[in-house]
């Protein structure tokens, strides 16, 4: 008897890309839930009062998050029948693009550190808790590399497959590229649920979102997110190991240096664009100019907001 072939269509769209937020957002809290819930009574067992600061609940917390983001790609396509290659995760961006990607990552990185830091002061004078790094000691190169891996590689190969492959490819469909940009990374900074993890999150975003639809594959943009935060590890690393930092510094100068790092950032792209890419997308997307967005993509990206105004709200009653 012949095997039934199974139509899987290569593309989403705006239901998707709702569907696939609403998703993401809930499951990863369900499965950290869990988690913790076994931790405490296994910490209790032991006698240890506050689990949260304990490497074994850290560690396995920080991967189980985005394995779950991994678990949703890979569940939601198989069951709303999309073939993966829909997330335009395309190898062949050539050498010339790979290097592209690379300096951009590093760009954005020393261009919005400072951003990131003046922002995190300003939090920190309206009495919000600033959370200052994962919880992984860095006093040596192991734990470097270990955390690397956790913080660098995972979410940039999970999140990008969730965001810019199917979050913000669905978007395209139903709206011009620009906008559909800007939505996947505000999607992007509001799933982060913390205040402090807007501004950041949003800007890096853009250039995800941006690139990816200029190289027309979501692999340039997991590349930018792999030397970006592998860059920031390195800089946590050395602060720790040589005392060597570009934190706040409470001076006219630094907010120059901060604004200066945004233009930095800014020119740097718009030179990429007009010489590189020369302003063209490499993968153009049909568009589904005349269906509606999809209920789901309103209501995910309310959830978010609820679980973004609760988790503020918890912080400024119980700071970090």
């Amino acid at each position: 008897m012949d095997k039934k072939v199974t139509f899987r269509r290569n593309y989403y769209t705006s239901d998707d890309s709702g569907k696939t937020y609403l998703i993401a957002l809930l499951f990863p809290l369900v499965v950290a839930l869990i988690w913790s819930f076994i931790c405490v009574g296994i910490g209790s067992s032991l006698g240890i009062e506050d689990v949260s600061k304990e490497l074994w609940y850290i560690i396995p917390s920080l991967v189980l998050t985005q394995l779950s983001l991994l678990g949703v790609f890979l569940v939601y396509n198989k069951s709303a029948k999309v073939a993966c290659s829909a997330a335009n995760v395309k190898f062949r961006i050539g050498w010339k693009n790979t290097l592209v990607c690379i300096a951009i990552g590093a760009i954005c990185l020393f261009g919005f550190i400072c951003l990131a830091s003046c922002f995190d002061e300003l939090l920190r004078t309206i009495g919000y808790g600033v959370k200052e790094d994962l919880g992984i000691p860095l006093d040596n190169f192991g734990w470097f590399i270990l955390t690397a891996i956790i913080g660098g590689v995972l979410p940039a190969i999970c999140e990008e497959l969730i965001f810019r492959g199917i979050i913000l490819n669905g978007l395209r469909k139903n709206m011009k590229d620009g906008l559909a940009i800007v939505l996947s990374a505000a999607m992007f900074a509001i799933m982060h649920g913390s205040l402090q993890q807007l501004i950041y999150p949003f800007c890096m975003g853009l250039v995800f979102g941006f690139i990816a639809v200029r190289t027309g594959s979501t692999l340039s943009s997991m590349i930018i997110h792999v030397v970006s935060n592998t860059l920031s590890v390195f800089m946590a690393y050395l602060q720790i190991k040589y005392n060597f930092s570009l934190a706040f510094v409470n001076e006219w100068w630094y907010y120059l240096i901060a604004i200066l790092g945004v233009a930095l950032v800014g020119l740097a792209i718009f030179l990429i664009d007009k010489f590189h890419f020369k302003g063209k997308n490499q993968g153009e997307c049909e568009k589904f100019e005349n269906s509606k967005l999809s209920i789901f993509l309103y209501v995910s990206i309310f959830v978010g907001l609820v679980i973004l105004i609760f988790n503020i709200v918890w912080n400024f009653q119980h700071p970090i």
